[in-house]
């Protein structure tokens, strides 16, 4: 499991040759609940840009990104203009409460699992005070789960992990 906030800034190494061959960005989400792959910087002159997508990952440790080798990542200017328009989870900022319209929180941060992209739990904040003080809440993520454009419905309260 894997937090958006910890993948950003992490080298990508390719395991075949041991280079690095460049830098997460940003995770880049397909659905509501699901991560699609990361947004890279390649640092070459004309192609900045390249996306990975999370089948091709082979491991996300604490250090770094693996992928087997350059070949898994995608440089087609298209396709990545439109990850990098798309880029972030649109969940972020939002607003979440219960079925019954109690405020939960705002979204801060997420954890999604590195081998199928799911995205787990959601990580909550009140406000500066309240997390300084309580700490951030953390909420798995169901299928009773319902997004919106503004706000996240998590069904009969959710599940609040620790």
């Amino acid at each position: 499991m894997e937090r958006f906030s910890e993948v950003s800034g992490k080298p990508v190494v390719c395991v075949e040759t041991g280079e690095e061959a460049g830098i997460v960005e940003a995770v880049v989400c397909r659905r509501e609940n699901r991560v699609s792959g990361f947004l890279v910087d390649i640092g070459t002159i004309g192609k900045k840009y390249g996306f990975i997508l999370i089948e091709d990952v082979l491991e996300s440790d604490s250090e770094t990104v693996k992928i087997f080798n350059r070949e898994c990542i995608l440089k087609n200017r298209d396709k990545v203009k439109a990850y990098r328009k798309n880029r972030g989870w649109n969940g972020l900022n939002k607003k979440v409460v219960t079925n019954d319209g109690e405020l939960l929180g705002t979204v801060k941060d997420g954890v999604f699992d590195t081998d199928s992209g799911t995205i787990a739990e959601i990580e909550l904040s009140l406000g500066v005070v309240e997390d300084l003080r309580d700490g951030r809440r953390r909420f798995s993520i169901g299928e009773d789960t319902e997004f919106s454009e503004e706000i996240i419905i998590l069904k009969n309260g959710g599940k609040e992990q620790w």
